[in-house]
């Protein structure tokens, strides 16, 4: 089975599945889904959809996407959107910044640091989101700090 999906900033996607021969598209908007197919599979080529085999082979060759792939478009539809839905101006190294960040993998957390925050937690009864706590725990446990129960193992 081959599966092609595009999605957008809000999460509405387009995927096509294709298996022996056979098609099914399904569009996803707002929670909801619609599927239509089977389908023969060469309905969906053809002249109409000239641009359809370059993308199912871009998509063959797909790749997670990387803070290096944005581009000057990604930062202007983001940009529309915001203004268009949220009435938000940003300017675009702030747009750009904020896909940056969306793209980028969070650093892992020191060894130990959960646990230390699980204790503070335990502890203090502090919100487990509260970023100070996750910060603080993070800053001990990269300086070695470790949990030690009453047997004394850590």
């Amino acid at each position: 089975m081959h599966t092609t999906e595009h999605t957008d900033l809000d999460g509405d996607a387009l995927t096509v599945h294709r298996d022996k021969g056979l098609a099914w598209v399904t569009i996803t908007r707002d929670g909801d889904e619609l599927t239509v197919g089977p389908v023969p599979a060469h309905a969906l080529t053809g002249q109409h959809c000239s641009s359809h085999t370059r993308d199912e082979k871009r998509n063959a060759e797909s790749r997670p996407l990387t803070p290096d792939a944005i581009t000057d478009e990604m930062v202007e539809r983001l940009r529309a959107h915001l203004m268009e839905m949220h009435d938000v101006e940003l300017d675009e190294g702030d747009a750009a910044e904020a896909l940056t960040d969306a793209l980028t993998e969070p650093p892992a957390r020191p060894e130990g640091a959960e646990e230390i925050h699980r204790l503070m937690l335990e502890f203090w009864g502090s919100p487990e989101d509260s970023a100070t706590g996750v910060d603080l725990a993070n800053h001990l446990a990269e300086r070695g700090v470790r949990v030690v129960g009453e047997d004394g193992a850590a």
